[in-house]
């Protein structure tokens, strides 16, 4: 206690070295606050964004895998609503289980007077739960309006056509025969999702439209599954497998369908990885630099406290309780600034443009900062400061008291 009293009296003595020694950790603390949520809102926006668009699992009909249009509707599922039944039937699929959907992937070209446009047409059910970075953002109008006709195009496509909410656009498909067919649908819905890849080449359209535009009744090109872990899809991807044994069905999880972007979010885990110890790094540089620069002028006073009887131990540990304060007072004022701009950011978002579009989140990507997080940045910032001090104390106490009073001449 006695030692704690004498670090409080040489913080209260020294402020401007003080302040200055605080404030350093204040900055330190708040960037590494800032990107570390920046960072984990980037890795979990890419993920969500990956497994809302594609889902856990994927399961088309058998040969689906050997086409060479990835818009060929020459692979379909027969009986999709007897299938969707007997998945949702199995114990074990349905305690891990959130939602299975049928769904149609279609090539077609969309016309509006003299323009057109060539897409790709997503057919899905008017509840789905998926696509919900375009669910999200519909401009004007209704995504896909329950019990009526009509499809959602984007703004950039509809600028592309001249085409408003409300026009009838036709589209032109290869039906299931093989023959050029066409059905004109209103526009029911402008939206603008912010990824670029949605944006300029798919579509909208009610499930059971597709079905009567492509002359697939009751059919669909895959059954999308959403489970309640990311975790269990290996699993129930073999138990899928298992109920239908003939003929068998090709089932994806997401790791094999978006194997490269796994891959690239795997990458990226070491890059944040590399980039935090980097921001440490520069941080321990910055907040050990003030503290050595303060110390080292301080040494005249320590050489004139050890003439009147101070001990090296004993100034060791002034220093060393001086150190571990100034160390929680500038982590502590620097969670208080920078918690509230992380979760600003986390309720609310940060649009970065371009930036984010190329990566396929969206202009506006969501902080992400865990507990643990927040517990380790602080602890990073008091630790480094105690680290630094501990190192000036050391350096100073070894100086001998002759050498401890000639820096002041």
């Amino acid at each position: 206690m006695f030692f704690l009293k004498l670090a409080i009296l040489s913080i209260i003595s020294h402020r401007r070295r003080s302040a200055v020694i605080a404030v350093s950790v204040l900055l330190s603390v708040l960037v590494m606050l800032f990107v570390r949520g920046m960072l984990g809102g980037l890795r979990t926006s890419f993920f969500e964004n990956l497994l809302q668009g594609s889902g856990h699992i994927q399961v088309h009909a058998s040969g689906w895998e050997k086409r060479l249009d990835p818009y060929s509707i020459a692979h379909v599922l027969d009986d999709p609503q007897g299938m969707s039944r007997a998945i949702r039937a199995d114990p074990f699929i349905s305690n891990r289980l959130v939602d299975v959907e049928q769904m149609i992937q279609f090539g077609a070209l969309l016309i509006h007077g003299n323009r057109n446009v060539a897409m790709a047409g997503q057919a899905v059910q008017d509840s789905t739960r998926f696509f919900a970075d375009v669910r999200n953002s519909v401009r004007s109008g209704t995504f896909l309006p329950p019990g009526r006709p009509g499809i959602s195009i984007s703004e950039t496509i509809a600028g592309l056509l001249s085409a408003r909410l409300g026009d009838a656009v036709t589209v032109l498909v290869q039906d299931a025969s093989g023959s050029p067919y066409y059905l004109s649908y209103p526009v029911t819905g402008l939206f603008s999702s912010g990824v670029q890849q949605v944006d300029e080449d798919t579509f909208f359209i009610s499930l059971q439209d597709a079905q009567n535009l492509l002359d697939l009744p009751g059919m669909a090109t895959e059954l999308r599954l959403s489970l309640t872990s990311p975790a269990a899809a290996t699993a129930v991807a073999e138990q899928i497998s298992s109920l239908f044994p003939t003929p068998k069905p090709f089932v994806q999880t997401w790791q094999q369908i978006q194997g490269g972007l796994v891959t690239l979010i795997n990458l990226g885990d070491i890059y944040a990885v590399v980039l935090d110890i980097i921001i440490v790094i520069v941080a321990a540089t910055v907040i050990t630099s003030s503290i050595l620069m303060t110390i080292f002028q301080r040494i005249p006073t320590f050489g004139t406290l050890r003439a009147i009887g101070l001990r090296r131990n004993r100034l060791f540990w002034i220093l060393m309780e001086e150190g571990v304060l100034l160390g929680l007072l500038g982590s502590a004022l620097g969670m208080m600034i920078g918690l509230p701009l992380v979760l600003y950011f986390q309720a609310n978002g940060l649009n970065v443009g371009a930036f984010s579009q190329v990566l396929g989140t969206g202009t506006t990507y969501h902080f992400t900062l865990t507990v643990l997080d927040a517990f380790q940045v602080f602890c990073a910032g008091a630790f480094i400061a105690a680290a630094a001090y501990l190192f000036g104390a050391a350096v100073s106490i070894r100086l001998s008291l002759l050498e401890s009073l000639q820096q002041g001449v």
